[in-house]
């Protein structure tokens, strides 16, 4: 996928707000999903599936491809971090804190990449990226609230909220130590790659579940939705973010992701009903907003260098 970051509406910002899409439209399909599979076992099918279509995609592709000998130990704590932590984390938080913490947590997941990429001088962030990043958080705050999901911060959530924040974290540094990879391998390749370790974990944990699991209750639009969501949340999803922080940078990236929660909310309201309020739609129109602030050009940009200097 080659683009060049600069232009006004480029391939690859259209490939992830399309990515953004599928993932918003990924969350009611989980919950579909959810209604038949234990949710350990949901996560370690679709990542088998996942992992499976990726190495059939690469063996065709790309059929020479090999890792480096010196890249193995990275790509395979990379693939632990990004897909069986965080899978694990994201799962077991959402269940011990609220959904309006869980959905505010994850929208801070793009500000942690864009704090990782200067601290860890790989890349340098632009501050139209970080006024575009709280314009973004301000619109996930507004769709929470307008949505009436409880949202607050106390004992009683504290662990679920420490677990998505961890989680989140982990997701974070796999974005930002995946760009320097991305040098040498292709964005199959990195997804690939790390996705083998990572669902080979997945696989051992869920492990005790899956041989007490009774697949003949599983429903078809169960199937379906473990179907659309290894194809298309994972490979095809993966592919096209791992393209962009090629392409863009880890911080551009990840602010897409933010786009998410406005599918998500239509999404429910198409196939699940959900009521819509004025608030949510100021929420997203704020989302979108700090997405075309990212987006314009600059010439002011923050880096370790310039830090040092404000000392």
């Amino acid at each position: 996928m080659k683009s060049n970051p600069s232009t006004r509406l480029s391939l690859v910002d259209l490939a992830l707000i399309f990515t953004a899409a599928v993932w918003g439209v990924n969350v009611v399909v989980v919950k579909i999903a959810l209604q038949s599979f234990d949710p350990i076992v949901f996560n370690s099918l679709r990542f088998a599936l996942a992992a499976i279509l990726s190495w059939a995609l690469l063996l065709i592709t790309e059929p020479n491809s090999r890792p480096r000998r010196e890249d193995l130990f990275t790509l395979g704590y990379l693939g632990l971090l990004g897909h069986t932590l965080y899978q694990v984390l994201f799962i077991y938080g959402i269940s011990f804190t609220t959904a309006g913490n869980t959905s505010l947590l994850l929208a801070t997941m793009p500000v942690w990449v864009a704090m990782f990429s200067v601290a860890l001088s790989i890349d340098t962030v632009r501050v139209t990226t970080w006024l575009g990043l709280a314009c973004s958080i301000l619109g996930i705050l507004l769709v929470v609230l307008g949505s009436g999901k409880a949202l607050g911060f106390a004992r009683e959530t504290l662990r679920g909220d420490l677990m998505i924040i961890a989680g989140t974290l982990l997701y974070a540094f796999f974005t930002i130590r995946s760009r320097p990879l991305l040098a040498h391998y292709t964005p199959l390749q990195v997804t690939t790659y790390t996705m083998t370790s990572g669902t080979l974990a997945l696989a051992l944990v869920a492990t005790p579940t899956l041989v007490k699991s009774n697949f003949v209750t599983v429903s078809f639009a169960a199937w379906g939705a473990l179907l659309f969501s290894g194809v298309f949340a994972i490979v095809i999803g993966y592919y096209i973010w791992n393209s962009g922080v090629k392409i863009l940078g880890p911080a551009r990236t990840a602010i897409y992701s933010n786009l998410s929660p406005i599918v998500a909310m239509l999404a429910g309201w198409v196939l699940l009903e959900e009521a819509l309020t004025l608030r949510q739609f100021t929420g997203a129109a704020f989302i979108i907003l700090g997405l075309l602030v990212a987006r314009m050009r600059g010439n002011r940009s923050i880096s370790p260098s310039s830090l040092r200097k404000m000392k």
